[in-house]
């Protein structure tokens, strides 16, 4: 699902299992959708969040996010999107996450 030649690609990701967690939203034995977030430091950060079109609006996303943040506990979560992604930002703040605008982008941050 993710093979864009990007800093962080798939392949980067899985390799460094040192510092990331992958979620994966599974529908009939599919994988529909994904989360990677790093989980050693104080505070993480879902690097990507991805649910396949064809089963965007079902709740895997936020699923996803809800597990990532349960698993994550009691560190920080900090996210970083920009200000036009309005689903994304629709996402966060349902979870709890506060948004802290500034620039072209919106860090939010989610502690316990």
């Amino acid at each position: 699902m993710h093979s864009d030649d990007g800093y962080w690609t798939a392949d980067k990701v899985i390799e460094a299992g040192d510092r990331f967690r992958i979620l994966l939203a599974i529908e009939n034995d599919e994988a529909v959708g994904y989360l990677d977030i790093t989980y050693k430091y104080d505070e993480n950060e879902p690097y990507d969040i991805f649910v396949q079109e064809e089963y965007r609006g079902r709740g895997y996303g936020k699923a996803m996010l809800a597990r990532a943040i349960e698993l994550n506990r009691p560190k920080g979560m900090m996210v970083l999107t920009e200000t036009d992604n309005t689903a994304a930002i629709a996402l966060f703040e349902s979870l709890g996450f506060c948004r802290r605008p500034g620039g072209n982008s919106i860090t939010a941050w989610f502690m316990l």
